[in-house]
């Protein structure tokens, strides 16, 4: 399946969760996100670091998650441009290519996708 990159935006994402933007001009920006955590038992909030190498393309995609019950966060660190795919679920929980899938690119200096867990 060929998937073409879309430009990350508030409208085309909208969707598939939310987009964070820098704080600009001021130097802090509170409850930025809309964070959730539905999970059945108490968890702890984990920011999880991960070193992720580069990819080749064509880009082979072998395996989604879902985070039904929290949100999740892309906040590359040390990057100048990145890419977040995802897609709708297939109506019984497990995400589906067949449904949607769609590839976002983004400028890491300028915003971060927060793909919404489900409304609890």
């Amino acid at each position: 399946m060929r998937v073409r990159l879309e430009e990350l935006d508030e409208s085309s994402f909208h969707e598939f969760g939310q987009v964070l933007a820098t704080p600009g001009k001021t130097w802090r920006k509170d409850f930025a996100a809309n964070l959730t955590n539905c999970r059945p038992t108490a968890a702890p909030p984990n920011l999880a670091l991960i070193r992720a190498n580069a990819a080749a393309f064509p880009l082979e995609i072998d395996e989604l998650e879902r985070h039904e019950h929290s949100s999740q966060t892309f906040l590359p660190l040390d990057v100048r441009e990145y890419m977040v795919i995802v897609c709708k679920d297939n109506g019984h929980g497990w995400p589906s290519a067949s449904v949607m899938i769609v590839a976002f690119g983004i400028l890491a200096s300028i915003r971060s996708a927060m793909p919404a867990s489900s409304r609890c």
